[in-house]
């Protein structure tokens, strides 16, 4: 199936302010981009562009005073079928993890884990285990 993703936003800064973004395909997808127009901004600002550790796309730039618009329009061929489910995945203990999964147990600093562990615990800590 043929999937259309994109974006029009607007931002109103009241001073010139760093931007990063990740809106763009994530990079195992993009043999599968039909179609895509290139990343624009109104008023035209330059950007430049990297792969973050986890392959996606980031964009980052100065937004400057006043209102700025980027818009994207893009295709993408996808199965439609979801995600694969294995009922019967295992359980690993934290320290069995490979080296390069422990990255995916960090906090993130767009949660306060400190403040929301205990929470955390209370309504999911007697989850069963594994795949549910």
């Amino acid at each position: 199936m043929l999937i259309r993703f994109g974006y029009e936003l607007t931002f109103t800064c009241a001073e010139p302010a760093l931007m990063v973004c990740l809106l763009d395909a994530h990079r195992d997808r993009v043999q599968n981009i039909r179609y895509e127009t290139p990343f624009e901004t109104t008023p035209a600002i330059s950007t430049v562009t990297y792969l973050d550790t986890f392959g996606n796309h980031v964009r980052r730039f100065i937004a400057p005073a006043g209102d700025l618009t980027i818009r994207r329009d893009a295709i993408i061929e996808d199965s439609g079928q979801p995600d694969p489910v294995k009922l019967d995945a295992e359980e690993i203990a934290v320290e069995r993890l490979p080296n390069d999964t422990l990255v995916f147990t960090l906090g993130s600093r767009y949660c306060e884990t400190d403040k929301l562990s205990d929470i955390a615990w209370q309504l999911f800590g007697s989850a069963p285990r594994g795949w549910r």
